[in-house]
């Protein structure tokens, strides 16, 4: 099928006495708009990324503003502005890292029961088949969403572990 309009151009191309269609050409529309609501899809679910992220950096700052005494003592000990803000990164790498597999192992999951069970009740007639809805999981899909979703989990975490590593352990230990 996906061969089809080389195949309708190709025999075009033996005789002029007839047109020759192909249904890639009939339904040219309808693809065209899958096509788009695939990119707005991609760019909903980048959007919920980010929120996710927000969150990511909200907790992260928290932390650091809890944790100002700490890594004050840690300062003063002699750890160095990177090993507070690998401390940091580290852990914004985790959140990120373990929501990221959580997401894709339960969009999975709810793809796996679409395609096994029941659980949409169409008509019959309206997707071949049967009466269940199709589902096609697109690896490169999958992985490019996380790979978007890591990225930006990365990304985020960098602003706190970097104010974190950049406390005076001073300021901090002078009210105690």
């Amino acid at each position: 099928p996906e061969n089809a309009p080389e195949i309708s151009k190709e025999l075009g191309e033996l005789s002029d006495d007839y047109i020759v269609g192909n249904w890639a050409d009939e339904n040219k529309s309808i693809f065209q708009v899958m096509k788009l609501e695939k990119i707005g899809l991609f760019l909903i679910l980048s959007l919920i990324i980010v929120v996710a992220a927000f969150n990511i950096i909200s907790s992260l700052i928290m932390l650091v503003l809890e944790k100002t005494r700490e890594i004050a003592i840690l300062k003063a000990l002699g750890v160095k502005d990177s090993g507070v803000r690998k401390i940091f990164f580290f852990q914004g790498l985790v959140i990120g890292s373990l929501g990221t597999i959580f997401g894709v192992i339960v969009g999975l999951t709810i793809c796996w029961l679409i395609m096994t069970f029941d659980v949409i009740d169409i008509p019959p007639g309206v997707y071949p088949g049967g009466n269940r809805i199709p589902v096609l999981i697109d690896w490169i899909d999958v992985t490019s969403a996380t790979i978007a979703s890591f990225t930006i989990c990365v990304l985020v975490t960098l602003y706190p572990a970097t104010k974190a590593s950049r406390l005076n352990p001073v300021d901090p230990l002078r009210y105690e």
